[in-house]
């Protein structure tokens, strides 16, 4: 059995989480998704920690013909699936531990890390997107600075 902690965080956990007024993630990084869409206009596109697909609403199917959502998190994909696959045709959802497999899915226009290095490791996630992107495309990453904290902000959804 797998250790790592994000196959047994409910998304429903994760997604109460980033939603919550202390942590106010999941707005942000919505608005954040829709800010890059707009300005690289991607043909290709890769989201890395897809979850539930927070962002893919900003997908413009007349520009972005592929989109690749990755997760290490099957049960993550497979909400994702539901929410858009008839929203996104191109939409197509990969189970990957990046941090152990940097095989080629696609070479993407744009390349959207957010909040991923922090669980990967930058070495692995550079590798994985370094296979995946287009030579003169988009590698964008968010990491989270933790202001000296060393816990996560009390929202208090336990699984987190």
């Amino acid at each position: 059995m797998d250790n790592n902690p994000w196959l047994h965080i409910p998304l429903e956990d994760y997604e109460q989480h980033m939603s919550h007024h202390l942590v106010g993630q999941s707005s942000l990084l919505n608005s954040l998704t829709k800010k890059y869409l707009e300005s690289v206009k991607p043909e290709t596109v890769i989201v890395l920690g897809v979850a539930g697909g927070n962002g893919l609403e900003h997908i413009d199917n007349q520009i972005t013909q592929s989109v690749y959502g990755v997760d290490i998190n099957q049960d993550y994909l497979d909400i994702a699936y539901k929410r858009f696959k008839h929203r996104i045709p191109s939409l197509q959802l990969v189970k990957l531990d990046i941090a152990q497999h940097s095989e080629c899915i696609c070479k993407a226009d744009f390349v959207w890390a957010a909040l991923v290095l922090e669980y990967t490791g930058i070495d692995k996630a550079l590798a994985f997107c370094t296979n995946n992107i287009r030579k003169g495309g988009h590698l964008i990453i968010s990491i989270q600075s933790n202001n000296n904290q060393q816990s996560v902000s009390p929202t208090g959804i336990e699984s987190v």
